[in-house]
């Protein structure tokens, strides 16, 4: 009996998932599909109890000729995101270390995946290969003709130390979209469908993932089974080409909508407004740990001083701020510096969303979780990089802020902050009594500054700030303040 079916999805069960287990069932029911890999998420609201109940709600819907599996996707301490399909049961691994997560799957019954490798730079290590049951070669979000090259050599390189490692591939499902490059898992010579012979097949690699284009062997063997889809897909990679192109040749029409936005707000920005602080809900998002501080972190004391709840959200982990620690350790390092700093302004309230610094990508995971977040929190104000913030992880900031806003249906202020890029200014506020505990935060993050004095060349730049305010005031931060909707538009026009 030949069976298909689809991986890594997430339904209700996880916080960013969209459709619950029957519409899931009717979706891949209508494809032809035997059965679904849930891969729910572990943290942010999962536990032992919920998890019993996705088991028994895939138990009750399970039919003759379709079965729902469920799993789990844990973040680990290094940042690895591991698939545990078919575990019995829950258990609280989230920020543990990979091998202990890796060999908790297998001993609670699962198949244990490293996915989407793109996240880490292609780059996994020998002692979670030795361990893990596979890799996630393709992706739909993620992956690309141009990845799944590099995710198949780093699958071929690893058979070195882990010869029983399989060549996986999964969907990363959140929402339903009618897409033709959707994943799927085909099964041959599968006595009776079960739960228990699909993931000993899958563990014995008697399968293959297939979409429109390639057939990926368990072993990692593609064959091309489309070519008219292929080399489309080709041409498509061309065209980004050319739209590159176009843009290089578009940059001085880009130059001009910067030119007509400063225009634009002359008159606002010439003598910025001094500004109150409010007291309210306030939501900071921050491409790396230390851009909250430099951009507005007399601004955050000020809040906290006039008892306003603050929430600060990291973008990414910091991983490439410096050069002479390794990787790992750098993220941790760098994640106890800004809880430390945070705490030093008062506030407790942190997320760290653990994107790969300098590979942060605008999709519907980045989007999904900050939409999440907003929905939840409700602030009232918003504080975000400037648009036109000259580093890639913060333009990327910008377009995942500005996609939310979009399916946000509340109104709020948003503030653009100035991180590399100095903004024109149409408020600014005044820090003077709180500039010495923002160079201290600042000063906490010690693998930033051993190089460059970010502390005393971002109290110079604060100085700067108050020269419209009068002589009584010393150090202002400056920020361009404006709708929900106008950052929407000028994130549209400016990124």
């Amino acid at each position: 009996m030949i069976i298909k079916g689809i991986s890594h999805v997430h339904s209700c069960y996880s916080y960013d998932g969209t459709l619950d287990l029957d519409e899931l069932i009717d979706i891949f029911k209508k494809k032809d599909c035997n059965f679904i890999l849930l891969t729910e998420h572990a943290e942010k609201g999962m536990r032992d109890i919920k998890y019993e109940r996705l088991k028994q709600e895939c138990k009750k819907l399970s039919q003759s000729g379709f079965i729902l599996i469920p799993g789990l996707e844990y973040i680990s301490k290094e940042g690895y995101h591991i698939l545990a399909i078919g575990v019995d049961y829950y258990e609280n691994l989230t920020g543990k270390e990979s091998i202990e997560i890796l060999k908790k799957i297998k001993g609670a019954g699962g198949l244990s995946i490293i996915a989407h490798p793109k996240r880490y730079n292609y780059q996994i290590s020998k002692r979670n290969v030795d361990f893990a049951d596979g890799i996630e070669v393709w992706n739909t979000n993620y992956d690309g003709i141009k990845s799944i090259k590099r995710n198949i050599e780093l699958f071929k390189s690893s058979l070195r130390y882990n010869p029983n490692l399989i060549c996986f591939g999964g969907m990363d499902f959140h929402l339903f979209e009618n897409k033709e490059n959707t994943l799927y898992i085909y099964m041959h010579d599968i006595e009776r469908l079960s739960k228990d012979k699909i993931i000993s097949s899958l563990k014995n690699g008697k399968f293959e993932i297939s979409n429109s284009v390639f057939t990926i062997s368990s072993g990692g063997k593609i064959k091309i089974q489309n070519y008219k889809r292929f080399f489309l897909e080709l041409l498509n990679m061309y065209k980004i080409l050319l739209k590159l192109i176009i843009i290089s040749v578009l940059k001085k029409t880009k130059i001009n909508r910067i030119f007509n936005f400063l225009l634009s707000i002359q008159k606002s920005t010439i003598y910025p407004k001094i500004e109150e602080i409010e007291s309210g809900k306030v939501l900071i998002i921050s491409p790396h740990p230390d851009d909250d501080l430099i951009g507005c972190g007399g601004t955050i004391c000020k809040y906290i001083k006039n008892n306003s709840k603050v929430k600060v959200v990291y973008m990414t982990d910091g991983r490439m701020g410096n050069p002479d620690i390794p990787l790992n350790e750098l993220i941790n390092i760098r994640k106890e510096e800004a809880k430390n700093a945070l705490h030093l302004l008062g506030c407790q309230d942190i997320i760290f969303l653990n994107y790969p610094d300098h590979n942060l990508n605008c999709d519907t995971d980045s989007i999904g979780r900050i939409l999440n977040i907003l929905k939840e929190y409700r602030p009232q104000s918003i504080y975000v990089p400037f648009f036109l913030d000259n580093h890639p992880d913060h333009i990327a900031t910008v377009k995942i802020v500005a996609s939310a806003l979009r399916y946000y249906p509340h109104n709020l202020n948003c503030y653009n902050y100035e991180v590399w890029t100095a903004l024109p200014p149409n408020i600014i506020v005044d820090i003077s009594d709180v500039i010495d505990k923002k160079i201290k935060a600042i000063k906490t993050h010690k693998t930033q500054i051993n190089k460059i004095d970010y502390a005393e060349k971002i109290r110079g730049l604060n100085a700067y700030r108050s020269i419209t305010a009068g002589r009584d005031i010393k150090y202002c931060e400056a920020f361009y303040k404006c709708s929900k909707q106008e950052y929407i538009n000028l994130a549209k026009k400016m990124t």
